[in-house]
């Protein structure tokens, strides 16, 4: 849940709570009667009214102003056989619920181990497993990253 959504959602409640009586009265019947508090159970219908009205607020303007902009990264390991890569992974090839996100891109090019006479398949295993080790590093780093190949 997004911060704008943890904050509005207690004070959306508190001012539902407010509105109906019956759920107010029971829930600082128990509050006074576990805390021993001593709380007016008659609160004027006015602040409920005023909470939820905050709440939605709050809760609108976190989502206008937010535009689907994700915490983490994106990252992305693009695989290129004999044929290089010319240009760097757009933003629009993403997809739209990841474009706000840094994005970070692994290429992978082992055409140096399997090509002009060369064989070296322990080298280009050995390449995969250091990859393997960053991205592991990363996620542990940023648990909210999103990988795609």
């Amino acid at each position: 849940m997004p911060l704008h959504g943890k904050i509005a959602l207690p004070i959306v409640l508190v001012g539902v709570v407010l509105l109906s009586p019956g759920w107010k009265d029971a829930a600082l019947a128990y509050v006074n009667r576990t805390y021993g508090l001593g709380l007016s159970l008659n609160a004027p219908w006015w602040v409920g009214a005023a909470c939820v009205l905050l709440g939605g607020t709050i809760v609108l303007i976190g989502h206008l102003t937010s535009s689907g902009k994700f915490a983490g990264q994106f990252v992305a390991i693009r695989h290129q056989s004999f044929r290089p890569l010319t240009t760097p992974l757009p933003p629009g090839a993403l997809p739209r619920m990841m474009r706000g996100r840094k994005v970070v891109t692994y290429d992978c090019d082992q055409s140096n181990f399997l090509s002009l006479g060369a064989f070296d398949p322990v080298g280009a295993i050995r390449q995969q497993q250091r990859m393997i080790t960053e991205l592991t590093g990363i996620l542990k780093a940023d648990s909210s990253s999103a990988l795609g190949y």
